[in-house]
């Protein structure tokens, strides 16, 4: 995170004190986009106030912004979920594995990651460890399901399961609710 701040801080010519970039990095945790929306509201606030952003100013500036991203969805959270509902590790989601079971969880956590969070295609790719693409197919496979309620149908240690994808969606939603 240090490293993302202090590279946009460059990129975007700010000088900013280290303790300003640490809170930043400890405070600002849901994306990459989220910590470079931190930085870039801070550089506007240094420009207009023509003076150094200092560790109460900086607090005091992004005071709504957290508010605003506290108890916000991860996907670690949806990781979670997602794979104590399909029985599978969360390494399972992220393996090269192709079974029925790991690809509709994927999918299914594909898709709440787009629908609950503010993360881009590529940024989920990236957390999945698939391409962009990946995830554009995923989302237009389930939002398809969604549309249809077809059965999503998977296997777990216990036996066959299977919940029409509405279902599904909301059971899982409502953890994140």
């Amino acid at each position: 995170r240090m490293e993302i701040l202090r590279r946009k801080a460059r990129t975007l010519k700010l000088t900013l004190p280290a303790e300003v970039l640490e809170y930043v990095a400890q405070h600002v945790r849901t994306s990459v986009r989220e910590l470079e929306g931190a930085l870039i509201k801070l550089a506007a606030l240094g420009a207009l106030d023509g003076g150094q952003v200092t560790l109460p100013v900086a607090v005091d500036a992004l005071a709504e912004h957290l508010a605003r991203t506290d108890g916000a969805v991860t996907l670690g959270d949806i990781e979670a979920a997602v794979a104590a509902l399909f029985g599978i590790t969360p390494a399972d989601l992220h393996s090269t594995r192709r079974t029925r079971t790991v690809s509709t969880a994927r999918m299914t956590a594909m898709f709440l990651a787009r629908r609950h969070t503010r993360m881009s295609y590529p940024e989920i790719g990236r957390f999945m460890g698939k391409n962009h693409s990946s995830v554009v197919l995923a989302v237009q496979r389930m939002e398809l399901l969604l549309l249809n309620n077809a059965p999503i149908e998977w296997s777990t240690p216990v036996g066959p399961r299977s919940l029409p994808a509405q279902q599904l969606v909301e059971l899982l939603g409502e953890q994140f609710a």
